[in-house]
């Protein structure tokens, strides 16, 4: 098979859809078999990490690191696509790329995959000041999914998601997966000192860490607020963020209006092996957001053996059972910061439940692959048998 993969989130971004879109590029790239194009926005200075990637122009967000495809304006592109046959066509989004991909399955009578990753409406809140606006957004989401000949959630809690966007008809799971994780808690236990150099942290008191963009749809005021409770009650920890994001000045200075001394932020880790040990050498993960669909960074920690601590009700929570796989918090600072101290407080349970969350939500990108291509096989034998009708 020849898959084209079209997606506006992609290397060098490091968001979700980004790690999403890049390992499957990569891991079809590596068979024997099938190979992947992945179309994609053009970035500057930009150094390619493979082959078979097709840049497509694109103009700056002002609010954001992202960038504005327009495939229908770039003719270079359109004429390096002439000569690339597919099989299929999968799209990431249902943005500029993703509606490009639409049109190009349709011209050439081959089947699209669309998979519905974000919860959008949260991202055009922030983007326009009218409900009408959102209203409009969605209505064009729920369009562009109708339309395609398949559509795929990365979990069961996504379904909600897109079901509240009114969207009726068929979806299939296909998880995300880790590129990264250890084997063992022994292999774990081999990254840890270099985890701490990175985080800055010693290993004289519990290590908290949070993954992700520092936006404040991550509800990371509420986690900077449980954390002003919690170190009133129990000072001996250090909580580390590790990323970056539009917010990341504004929650400086709220942390340090906060007075939390043991709070640093540590900026993006974009070196995987150096993620590995930050990971390896924490004590719980930190998951309070209501944005997240299916965060892959809970994945990554999971193996490593680190459970994290959710928000019950949330998308993020779905599939984690308390004190098994990881740990469920009631939605308010007080509750939250209470859980946290509970868990500090049971180191034997807490690496129970890290091998719990190993071997029921780990899962390393290959296996998923590997699934995702005898879906796509099926998907053109059942395309093509419909056509032929």
């Amino acid at each position: 098979m020849i898959i084209g993969q079209f997606t506006d989130s992609f290397y060098p971004l490091l968001d979700g859809v980004a790690n999403a879109s890049y390992n499957y590029h990569m891991l079809i790239n590596e068979t024997d078999n099938h190979s992947c194009y992945t179309i994609a926005p053009w970035f500057p200075n930009c150094v390619e990490p493979a082959g078979n990637i097709l840049r497509v122009k694109s103009i700056p967000i002002f609010f954001e690191k992202y960038r504005f495809s327009i495939p229908g304006l770039d003719v270079k592109f359109k004429q390096s696509l002439i000569s690339r046959s597919f099989n299929l066509i999968h799209a990431h989004d249902p943005f500029a790329c993703g509606k490009y991909a639409y049109k190009v399955a349709r011209k050439r009578n081959i089947p699209c995959v669309a998979t519905f990753h974000s919860k959008y409406a949260q991202d055009f809140r922030k983007v326009f000041k009218f409900d009408f606006m959102v209203k409009i957004g969605i209505q064009k989401i729920r369009r562009f999914y109708r339309k395609v000949d398949v559509v795929w959630v990365p979990s069961e809690g996504t379904i909600d998601t897109i079901r509240e966007y009114g969207f009726k008809g068929n979806v299939d799971v296909v998880p995300n997966g880790s590129d990264i994780g250890a084997k063992s808690l022994q292999e774990k236990e081999q990254l840890t000192q270099k985890g701490l150099e990175i985080l800055r942290a010693t290993p004289d008191s519990s290590i908290l860490l949070y993954v992700g963009q520092c936006r404040w749809e991550k509800n990371l005021r509420f986690l900077l607020h449980s954390l002003k409770i919690l170190r009133g009650a129990y000072g001996n920890f250090q909580m580390r963020f590790v990323g970056s994001g539009g917010d990341i000045k504004q929650m400086q200075k709220l942390t340090h209006q906060l007075k939390l001394s043991n709070v640093e932020f540590i900026g993006p880790v974009n070196d995987r092996t150096l993620l590995k040990s930050c990971y390896a050498a924490s004590d719980l993960l930190l998951s309070p957001a209501h944005y997240d669909n299916a965060p892959i960074v809970v994945k990554e920690a999971a193996g490593f053996f680190l459970p994290g601590l959710f928000i019950a009700g949330t998308t993020a929570a779905k599939g984690i059972i308390d004190k098994k796989n990881g740990y469920v918090s009631e939605n308010t600072p007080l509750a939250f910061a209470r859980k946290i101290q509970y868990i500090i407080n049971n180191a034997e349970q807490r690496i129970q439940v890290g091998k719990g969350a190993h071997s029921s939500l780990y899962c390393p990108w290959k296996r998923v692959i590997s699934v995702v291509l005898n879906k796509y096989q099926e998907i053109i034998v059942r395309y093509n048998n419909k056509r032929d009708v």
